[in-house]
């Protein structure tokens, strides 16, 4: 929440739109957010792919930002070509933060089963 003048603002700070996208829902879960009183949303961005889609719905959709994110479940670290793709992503006035990265050690069984050695090869490096 930021408070500007007196008035809370609430901002949801990690989602998925893409997702939400994806199952035809985005507009739905939008007016229910702003309905809830949320003014603002940040959604993550999983890959270079999945970061670009959210780039796109950050543009379309007033009060959506975006993540840049390659995240800990790839298999591999990016390659040139997805680092110079993601070092673009990153430079775009609605991205706001790098993220989904790093390590995840939340592990349930039936999700997200990545070894940590494997997690820890596609880090991306500079």
């Amino acid at each position: 929440m930021t408070e500007g003048d007196g008035a809370l603002q609430l901002v949801d700070t990690h989602c998925h739109l893409v997702l939400l996208d994806e199952r035809g829902l985005l507009e739905e879960a939008l007016e229910a957010a702003a309905a809830a009183g949320v003014e603002q949303i940040v959604s993550v961005g999983l890959n270079v792919e999945d970061s670009d889609l959210n780039r796109e719905l950050a543009e379309r959709h007033p009060g959506v930002f975006f993540t840049v994110g390659w995240h800990p479940h790839e298999k591999t670290a990016p390659d040139a070509a997805q680092l110079r793709a993601l070092d673009e992503l990153v430079r775009h006035p609605r991205a706001v933060a790098v993220g989904e990265i790093g390590l995840d050690r939340y592990w349930r069984p039936g999700y997200h089963e990545v070894p940590m050695e494997v997690q820890r090869r596609s880090m991306p490096r500079p």
